[in-house]
């Protein structure tokens, strides 16, 4: 059973489009890219990373004591993958974040 809840990623785009001139994260950061900052408003919850573990693109909390964490969707992976390799290190706003996310679909 997955302890968070992860959209599908039209919910994400859609997030993405509201969002066209408003920063949505930065890139190549755990707890600020655009992924980490939407679950963690899906999953209220201020602590979520996104973290690329040896095998996996993982959501993790912090403060989870057993250290658990659910093993994200291959879409995710992919977003967060193209997001890191294409996007200048700074604040991104979500036009930008759409368009990386439109070439993986």
């Amino acid at each position: 059973m997955p302890l968070y809840t992860i959209p599908e990623p039209q919910a994400f785009h859609d997030w993405l489009n509201k969002r066209l001139d408003r920063n949505v994260g930065r890139h190549g950061r755990t707890a600020s890219c655009p992924l980490a900052n939407r679950l963690r408003q899906v999953n209220k919850n201020r602590r979520l990373q996104v973290c690329l573990t040896a095998r996996n693109l993982v959501l993790a909390d912090l403060d989870e004591p057993n250290g658990r964490f659910d093993v994200l969707p291959t879409w995710c992976e992919d977003f967060a993958e193209a997001f890191d390799t294409k996007v200048e290190r700074r604040l991104t706003t979500g036009d930008i974040a759409l368009s990386v996310l439109s070439e993986i679909d």
